[in-house]
C-alpha cells in the first residue's frame, strides 16, 4: 500500500508539480517545502540556543519570560514575508505544520532546564478564523506538539474583538488596541503551569504581552513564547 501511495504521489506530482512555498518557482527539496536556494537563504535566528536574545529584549521590563525564540527573522519584501503571506492568505497551512516541527526540535534540544508543560496558541477572532479556515498559530502549535509531545490548550484564551492589522501601528497604539481584545476562559486552569504561547509573528510584542498577562491571571507560574518569525 505504501508503495502504491508513493507511486500515486509521484504521478500527481508530474501533472501538478509542487512548488517551493517560499518563491513559488522551483521545486522543493525532498521532505521539505522549500527549494534548496530558499532553504539555504532563510534567515534563521540563533535565539533557541541564546537565552538572552533580541526577542526577549523586545519585551524586557514589560513581562517576565523564561524562554523566547523565533525560528526566522522577517524583513520587508523577503522570502519569509512571501511565506507568511502564503500561510495567512493562500491557505498554505502546511507551512505552519512544517516549521512547527522544526521549532519543536529546537525547543527539545535547548529548553531542557524547565520545558513548557502546555501550549496556548494566540487565538483568532471567530470571524477571521472562519474566513481563513484555520488559525495559523494553532497549526504551528500542532507541528510543535508533533515533535515534542507538549499538549495544546486551544480554548484557554479567546479573541473577542476583531481588530484591524497591527502592522502599521505604533507601540502605544498596539498596546491600547490589544488590551481589551482578548479574554481568558474561566474554565481554563493554568495554576502553577509553565505555559508556552505560540504565535506566527512577533512585532512589538503587544499581542503576546496581553496574552501572557491573562495566562498569569489564570494561575500560570512561568511564561515562554515562540513564533515562526520575528519582524525586523
Amino acid at each position: 500500500m505504501k508503495v502504491l501511495l508513493a507511486c500515486l504521489k509521484d504521478f500527481v506530482g508530474l501533472i501538478y508539480p509542487q512548488l517551493c512555498l517560499c518563491c513559488f518557482e522551483d521545486a522543493p527539496a525532498k521532505d521539505n517545502l522549500f527549494c534548496l536556494e530558499c532553504d539555504f537563504h532563510l534567515p534563521r535566528t540563533d535565539q533557541f540556543s541564546n537565552p538572552q536574545n533580541d526577542f526577549k529584549e523586545r519585551l524586557l521590563g514589560r513581562i517576565d519570560i523564561k524562554y523566547a525564540a523565533s525560528y526566522l527573522y522577517n524583513y520587508k519584501s523577503s522570502r519569509v514575508q512571501q511565506m507568511l503571506h502564503a500561510l495567512k492568505y493562500q491557505g498554505k497551512k502546511e507551512i505552519a505544520n512544517f516549521i512547527g516541527e522544526q521549532l519543536g526540535h529546537a525547543i527539545s534540544k535547548n529548553w531542557i532546564d524547565e520545558p513548557p508543560e502546555l501550549m496556548i496558541p494566540v487565538p483568532l477572532h471567530t470571524k477571521k478564523q472562519h474566513w481563513r479556515g484555520y488559525n495559523q498559530s494553532e497549526e504551528l502549535a500542532n507541528g510543535i506538539s508533533e515533535s515534542t509531545g507538549i499538549p495544546i490548550v486551544s480554548n484557554a484564551l479567546q479573541k473577542i474583538m476583531n481588530n484591524d492589522s497591527q502592522t502599521a501601528k505604533s507601540r502605544e497604539e498596539r498596546l491600547h488596541n490589544v488590551q481589551l481584545s482578548f479574554q481568558s476562559n474561566i474554565h481554563a486552569d493554568l495554576t502553577d503551569r509553565h505555559v508556552l504561547l505560540v504565535d506566527d509573528v512577533v512585532t512589538s510584542g503587544a499581542t503576546l504581552e496581553a496574552c501572557a498577562q491573562l495566562c498569569i491571571k489564570s494561575g500560570a507560574k512561568t511564561i515562554s513564547m515562540t513564533t515562526l518569525a520575528m519582524a525586523m
